[in-house]
């Protein structure tokens, strides 16, 4: 019972439309050029291009789904954020 409270409380959050115009346009065309970029030094090769964009599409997804967190729930994430990411930093070697 309590993820079905849960989830009829995240859906309207998930389908409102609350994009940030400037930000999105500037974001697309600064991954536009860095596709340019990339196909120029890679001599065309698709497979590159293709990965790449793949790579865009996942990070604009995973953009997506964040903005839609309220910010007083990512403040309280945040420490646990910060705590894994220095473990993940720490767990590399030099």
């Amino acid at each position: 019972m309590t993820m079905l409270v849960q989830a009829r409380r995240w859906i309207p959050r998930l389908l409102t439309p609350r994009v940030d115009l400037p930000l999105l346009v500037a974001l697309v065309l600064l991954a536009g050029v860095g596709l340019l970029t990339l196909h120029s030094a890679a001599a065309g090769d698709p497979g590159l291009l293709r990965a790449q964009m793949m790579r865009f599409g996942f990070g604009f997804a995973v953009l997506w789904v964040i903005s839609r967190i309220p910010p007083q729930e990512l403040r309280l994430w945040a420490p646990w954020f910060s705590l894994a990411a220095f473990c993940c930093c720490g767990s590399c070697p030099f």
